[in-house]
């Protein structure tokens, strides 16, 4: 009952939320990035309180309350939110001592999945936590995936939380509206985004046992080597690119449905190798293979040129957020490169989304 009333609860929470969101302009910035976002996308950021609402509906059916960190939980949740409803999002420095209280939060109540940790495993808790948000955030650069890598991560240890994901998840992929600018081309949107507050909502709820917590390995690759990446061409880690490992699989004519879904199964190992075997050595085995994953797939993608950095059309929205249904002539119109903007509205820390 407690998983049906968070899956319920979120998808009636986002159904009901995101038509008056768009009224007051609760929604997506296309403004932040015009090359990449239509001027007529704006899309709800509704997601992180469909997910808080459907996660607070499992708890009056009778889930398990003491599992999640809640004052992290919430805490995440209203600093993605003031950072959604500024036009211009916080300042870099501000968002980040965000993060560090929200992780000092989560470090002195981490919720019953991490026992009675130490003082030192508090302060890596608290660590891991600023990792977890900014790493969730990059990652939410394409419709579905940081929604089903949670719900993949948390099906197991806290079903009702996965639940909450699941709920969401049809507004942001199956759920569609078609813009109104170039009716001719068919573009479509989701009814929704999970916004800064669902992502740094995400990035805690990741982490609400140790084995979810092994799901931050392919975010965690990919943040850094984008991170990395962009530092070596002379721009701060924050100055959005498409190079996203999502992005180059996209670019390679999959989509932006066939990179999430790639991204995605590069996370399986994580949850099928430990439900195999228990300890911990499963747990590294599982984090080896979707290493190795990654790694191939990004040889993959320069070996039949899937950066999307170099010249490939890029997909219009925030991130993949635009599925394209193109006729040829408007394919060819948009085969132009185009400038590199900030990836979204939000100018702090490793914000992609």
């Amino acid at each position: 009952m407690t998983v049906l009333a968070a899956l319920l609860g979120a998808l009636l929470a986002c159904a009901l939320l995101a038509p008056p969101a768009a009224s007051v302009g609760w929604t997506d910035q296309p403004e932040g990035a015009p090359d990449r976002k239509e001027r007529d996308a704006r899309v709800p950021l509704v997601g992180g309180a469909a997910v808080l609402l459907g996660v607070a509906l499992s708890v009056a059916f009778g889930a398990d309350a003491g599992a999640l960190p809640w004052p992290a939980f919430l805490g995440a949740f209203v600093l993605g939110l003031v950072d959604d409803l500024l036009r211009s999002g916080l300042p870099a420095h501000t968002k980040f001592a965000g993060q560090l209280l929200v992780a000092a939060l989560f470090a002195l109540h981490p919720g019953s999945g991490w026992g009675s940790p130490t003082p030192g495993e508090l302060f890596a808790l608290g660590a891991l936590a600023v990792v977890a948000m900014n790493a969730i955030n990059l990652f939410d650069h394409a419709d579905g995936l940081v929604g089903g890598l949670c719900a993949l991560a948390l099906a197991g240890s806290r079903p009702f939380l996965a639940a909450s994901f699941l709920g969401f998840l049809p507004f942001n992929t199956v759920l569609r509206r078609e813009l109104e600018r170039d009716p001719a081309l068919h573009r479509t949107v989701p009814r929704a985004f999970l916004g800064d507050s669902g992502s740094h909502l995400a990035g805690i709820a990741i982490l609400a046992t140790p084995a979810s917590a092994w799901l931050l390995v392919v975010p965690v690759l990919d943040a850094v080597r984008v991170a990395v990446t962009r530092v070596h061409r002379g721009a701060p880690p924050w100055v959005g690119d498409r190079t996203h490992l999502g992005h180059r699989v996209a670019a390679l004519g999959a989509g932006p449905t066939g990179g999430a879904l790639l991204v995605l199964a590069l996370s399986a190992p994580l949850v099928l190798v430990p439900a195999l075997a228990r300890g911990d050595g499963p747990l590294l085995l599982a984090a080896s293979l979707a290493t190795l994953g990654y790694a191939v797939a990004l040889w993959i993608t320069d070996s039949i040129g899937g950066d999307a950095e170099e010249g490939s059309a890029p997909v219009d929205g925030p991130s993949l957020d635009v599925e394209p249904r193109e006729i040829p002539e408007a394919r060819a119109e948009r085969s132009a490169p185009a400038p590199r903007p900030a990836e979204g509205h939000t100018a702090g820390p490793f914000a992609d989304a």
